[in-house]
């Protein structure tokens, strides 16, 4: 179950950073893009929180 886990929080981690360097790219080219890119980093680091406080004892 830890492998999983480690498996899990890994994975999120790089869509976490992937996401934020895709929002940063849009940062003053376009809103819309922008805000749609700032959308998913805040979707993912939810799912973050999430994964964490679920392995909390």
């Amino acid at each position: 179950m830890n492998d999983i886990y480690q498996d899990k929080l890994a994975e999120l981690e790089a869509k976490i950073a992937k996401a934020e360097q895709e929002r940063d790219a849009w940062r003053g080219k376009s809103t819309h893009n922008f805000t749609m890119a700032d959308a998913m980093v805040k979707s993912l680091n939810k799912q973050l929180q999430k994964l964490l406080s679920e392995r909390q004892p």
